[in-house]
């Protein structure tokens, strides 16, 4: 399965190291040191289901026709196809949303077609989490009539090409306003703008509504 990680309980991150002030021809290393700390978040793993992405991905027609070309024109497809070496998952973006008590998370899912080393096509995927960090399968949030259900690839349109690459959604990061009674919150991405491949920028996107 996939793994991703995220933060919870603090902990002291201590640091050394040298001012700059000072003329260092005259002052020696042991004037020159700093110290101090960061409070920083202890990490845990989020696991995915990477059969599940695999099932959702293989669905794309960009994928569709690179395995048609890998199994020389016999459609075949077993997650396993994709699985092996062709997926990856990378860390999360989250935030929480209170009136709803959970964590809503963004990560990015990239697909390699086979002989390459670099992201061919990359999506979003959904997930939500308990407060406690508890993943909810099939877990449905209505927003105001608009129902979605998680975890699930986000919908978003995707200019690609035969033999390109780095399409699709990247970095997502996803926020939400403060003081806001029920504000939506709000995934910022970059992706290629059209089919020149340039200029590549930045999107919002809702994922409820």
């Amino acid at each position: 399965s996939a793994s991703q990680k995220f933060v919870t309980s603090t902990e002291k991150l201590y640091l050394s190291g040298f001012s700059s002030d000072g003329d260092v021809e005259k002052i020696g290393c042991d004037d020159l040191r700093q110290t101090g700390y960061l409070d920083i978040e202890r990490s845990i793993l989020l696991h995915d289901n990477i059969t599940q992405i695999a099932l959702s991905v293989s669905s794309h027609p960009m994928i569709q026709e690179i395995l048609d070309q890998t199994a020389h024109g016999v459609k075949i497809f077993e997650p396993h196809d994709l699985i092996e070496s062709h997926l990856s998952q990378f860390a999360g973006s989250g935030v929480w949303l209170s009136q709803l008590n959970v964590y809503i998370v963004a990560s990015r899912v990239v697909y390699t077609a086979p002989g390459t080393s670099w992201p061919t096509i990359s999506f979003l995927r959904g997930r939500v989490f308990d407060k406690s960090w508890r993943h909810l399968e099939n877990y449905t949030i209505d927003w105001y009539g608009k129902t979605t259900t998680f975890p699930l690839l986000f919908e978003i349109p995707t200019v690609w090409w035969k033999d390109g690459s780095f399409f699709g959604p990247e970095d997502p990061r996803i926020v939400l306003e403060e003081g806001v009674q029920g504000a939506e919150p709000i995934i910022v991405f970059n992706m290629i703008l059209n089919a020149t491949g340039y200029p590549r920028v930045m999107w919002i996107f809702k994922p409820f509504s």
